[in-house]
């Protein structure tokens, strides 16, 4: 336990930190999740069902334990921020993995009371797809890391807090709730805003129909993704390192990847980049996403 720590709340989860974490909403009551600082050392240790070790951020190191303990271990000097960015981040995303969710890199909005998410890697227009779409009236499920799941035949994916990173250059599309507040992180090449929006935030799982590869490209097209690829596509745009997990977690995680890909349709959407396209491929996105 850690005596008198602030609890935050985020997935539906409440956290305890010892680190402050201003970006996420406060809360109360017991935690489900606990956050504190400790030494973490360095060994060669491969990512297993209940324990994996982050390293390599320069924020610092990170021991993500059972579902519910992250031990965090700072590097001298490293930025407040940047710590922040990684431990909500890719060390959240290991813990909830531990918990049962995939963790992608994704932002998602909901259209049609059903969730859409956009997976790619960072700087391919995730976030910035999110708000355009957020513009027009669609609640943003979470930005970053999109934890989905599977269970009796039906995908969900688990919100996070209601915000979006952006870039200055966007920020002019949304009506945020506050002033965005800068996330400048030198070491890990990040300068964006964390924006809140003006919505109620979500705390039950949304179910997910359907799942886009952003790609860029001169012609903005939507196509299918055969299962073999989708797979082989959720697999790389998780947070989950295949080759350095053991071979139970190894095929724990192929066989969520395998899930994900036989319950939500999955597409290709190649967008031209440039605000003047967005307003279009927003309406490609919504006519798409309507069965």
């Amino acid at each position: 336990m850690i005596a008198e720590a602030p609890i935050y709340s985020a997935y539906g989860l409440s956290i305890a930190s010892e680190l402050p974490l201003p970006e996420l909403p406060s809360t109360a009551g017991p935690a489900d999740i606990f956050i504190r600082l400790g030494a973490v050392p360095h060994v060669g240790h491969r990512t297993t069902l209940r324990e994996q070790y982050v390293y390599g951020t320069q924020a610092g190191a990170f021991h993500v334990t059972n579902g519910d303990t992250i031990v965090a271990d700072p590097l001298p000097g490293a930025e407040a921020v940047a710590v922040r960015i990684v431990l909500l981040g890719r060390v959240m995303a290991s813990l909830l993995w531990q918990r049962g969710w995939l963790p992608l890199h994704a932002s998602g909005v909901i259209i049609g009371r059903k969730g859409v998410l956009f997976v790619a890697p960072s700087g391919t227009g995730k976030s910035t797809v999110a708000a355009a779409l957020h513009a027009r009236g669609h609640a943003v499920i979470t930005d970053d890391v999109a934890p989905v799941a599977v269970h009796q035949g039906v995908c969900r994916v688990l919100p996070s807090w209601p915000r979006l990173r952006l870039t200055a250059d966007t920020l002019g599309m949304l009506d945020a709730s506050g002033t965005p507040q800068l996330l400048s992180a030198r070491t890990l090449q990040i300068d964006k805003y964390n924006v809140a929006l003006r919505q109620p935030r979500m705390q039950e799982p949304v179910p997910l129909h359907r799942i886009y590869f952003l790609e860029s490209g001169t012609e903005m097209t939507i196509e299918p993704v055969a299962t073999p690829l989708a797979v082989a596509s959720l697999n790389a745009q998780s947070f989950i390192r295949q080759r350095r997990c053991d071979v139970d977690a190894a095929l724990h995680h192929l066989k969520g990847c395998a899930a994900i890909a036989g319950a939500v349709r999955l597409s290709r959407i190649t967008n031209v980049r440039g605000r003047l396209r967005l307003a279009e491929l927003s309406t490609m996105i919504e006519e798409d996403s309507v069965d």
